[in-house]
């Protein structure tokens, strides 16, 4: 929800997604599509990320993230005596260039499946659809992941079409003592202005007050004096961004020096860059923080392995430090993608991936994540029936977990 960065329309999307169905479709049009992802030694799986432009920032180390868990299940003989191979396209954080990413993956690297950390993926998703390619990762971009037909898509963070309301933002504020919410998002960004609109439902079930909502904010907004003012009149005491870390940090800024006392949580800052970057730490200090995963502080097997994988594997992560949104969702939307890989049979196609994986009732990635999540073809589009998710708290140099939150469906 938080990381989505780059700035795009509609009618560019849509005349993308078209683009991206005649050329995928050429070349995939028959139940072979994948003919070459395997053989007797190997699985060839594609990634899709921002390697280079405005995206990479947040994503270019989902790459990385995504290799480390490939690596550890090499070390471990593979699946089913196979070792597997990762391929990486650069989206070029761009409508188009997503498009081209993955035409190249399906149509010239012939992979089994596909892994997203791609903020664009909409653009591509009615021609992986169309062409029966599997597709795992953390659902951030659209709400295409959970709404039919693309049930070949399988998200870390499980959501409805229409990013179902629940509780649990408004749960916690009411925790930290805020009754007054503020919700601003971007309008360019359709999960951004989605996300906000979605918790401010939430905040309304759960017996609070949505004091002010704006997502018409666009892209890359660093000036929020005005908003802050709105803020102000309207008696906020709580407060949420759905925004990158550099936007977040700004609203934050303005927040404090327009002497509004509101608890900020931010939705994406609950990384090292955070403590690294003296600035950045003095503005979140006291803030809360979203963790799309349980926190490392907690040092549960779950994560410590996945910590150790990281360390291991890739050269700029340095062990005992928080790994960022996008190399630590890399490295989960692989070990799912793993996980239907496990399910497809000795002798993998996309079908018998995205049918095992339609097997899967509880998976929470070895503990990683903070609710088991249930991929059977009647929970499709559904989000999770308990939702609980955590929180923490920036205080001085570290991060400090707080109590998990659960909250409810709204309407349910």
């Amino acid at each position: 929800m938080s990381s989505i960065t780059t700035k795009t329309g509609r009618r560019t999307a849509a005349i993308a997604a078209l683009v991206a169905t005649a050329l995928i479709t050429t070349a995939c049009s028959s139940p072979d599509e994948t003919t070459g992802s395997t053989t007797a030694d190997t699985i060839k799986v594609g990634m899709v990320t921002s390697l280079t432009g405005d995206s990479s920032a947040d994503f270019a180390a989902s790459a990385a993230g995504a290799q480390a868990r490939i690596d550890l299940q090499n070390e471990q003989g593979g699946v089913n005596g196979r070792k597997l191979e990762l391929v990486t396209a650069d989206d070029q954080s761009t409508a188009n260039g997503v498009v081209t990413a993955v035409n190249q993956l399906v149509q010239r690297d012939k992979v089994l499946g596909v892994i997203s950390m791609s903020t664009l993926l909409f653009s591509a998703a009615p021609a992986l659809q169309k062409a029966g390619v599997p597709v795992t990762g953390a659902g951030f971009d659209g709400p295409e992941w959970g709404q039919k037909p693309n049930t070949n898509m399988f998200s870390l963070d499980p959501i409805d079409p229409d990013y179902p309301p629940t509780t649990i933002w408004a749960e916690f504020f009411k925790s930290i003592g805020a009754t007054r919410i503020a919700g601003i998002g971007f309008a360019d960004i359709p999960s951004s202005s989605g996300s906000i609109n979605q918790i401010q439902k939430g905040v309304k079930a759960a017996g609070l007050t949505a004091a002010y909502t704006n997502v018409s904010i666009p892209y890359g907004t660093t000036d929020f004096t005005a908003t802050v003012l709105q803020m102000k009149e309207a008696k906020v005491d709580g407060y949420v961004c759905s925004c990158d870390t550099k936007t977040e940090l700004a609203l934050a800024t303005a927040v404090k020096q327009a002497g509004l006392s509101a608890k900020g949580i931010l939705s994406s800052g609950y990384a090292q860059a955070t403590l690294d970057d003296a600035a950045s730490k003095a503005t979140a200090d006291g803030m809360y923080a979203y963790s799309y995963y349980v926190p490392y502080e907690l040092k549960t097997a779950g994560t410590e392995a996945m910590l150790a994988a990281l360390a291991k594997s890739d050269k700029d992560f340095k062990a005992g430090t928080i790994p960022s949104y996008g190399l630590s969702s890399g490295y989960l939307a692989a070990d799912l993608m793993i996980a239907g890989l496990e399910k497809a049979g000795t002798d993998p196609t996309g079908e018998s991936l995205i049918s095992g994986l339609r097997t899967v009732t509880s998976y929470d990635a070895d503990g990683v994540l903070p609710a088991p999540i249930s991929f059977a073809a009647d929970q499709f589009g559904k989000s999770l029936s308990a939702p609980c998710n955590y929180f923490v708290q920036l205080k001085g140099d570290a991060f400090v977990a707080q109590p998990k939150i659960c909250g409810t469906l709204v309407g349910s």
